[in-house]
């Protein structure tokens, strides 16, 4: 409701939406550069290539992270708008994840139950086999 109030609204027009993206488009292209420049001087000062390649990681992450959170700033400016933006993005990666999460929640609810452990002999969908590893996301079973 908050968001298309928003879109509805006069100062939301073609040219203002141009000059927002070309200003975030600016950003990341000086993003893209100071990178550029980082991982040059960090080469220059660290000669071990596992340790720069973990801080360019990290580096990379933040900046990422920074950029968008410009972009949200950017674009919805209106805290409002801005939550309904960041509450449809949760409920997307919610969705998007859903089989995971149930796949971690049944690893919980099969450590706190100790319904099998490691040594067992169970059945699941038709197959019979002995229990060897328990993870987040699948057991392994022995065939018999």
């Amino acid at each position: 409701m908050f968001f298309i109030r928003y879109l509805e609204r006069d100062n939301v027009d073609a040219e203002m939406v141009l000059k927002k993206s070309l200003l975030l488009l600016i950003i990341i292209c000086i993003s893209y550069l100071l990178m550029h420049i980082l991982g040059k001087l960090i080469r220059k000062i660290i000669k071990d290539e596992a340790r720069v390649s973990k801080i360019m990681r990290l580096l990379r992450s933040i900046v990422i992270c920074l950029n968008f959170i410009l972009f949200l700033i950017i674009y919805f400016p209106d805290i409002r708008a801005l939550g309904v933006v960041i509450s449809l993005i949760i409920a997307i990666i919610a969705l998007a994840a859903k089989d995971l999460i149930i796949d971690i929640v049944a690893y919980f609810y099969i450590l706190a139950r100790k319904s099998f452990n490691i040594g067992h002999v169970i059945e699941v969908n038709g197959v019979i086999g002995e229990l060897i590893d328990i993870d987040f996301l699948q057991f392994n079973l022995l065939e018999m």
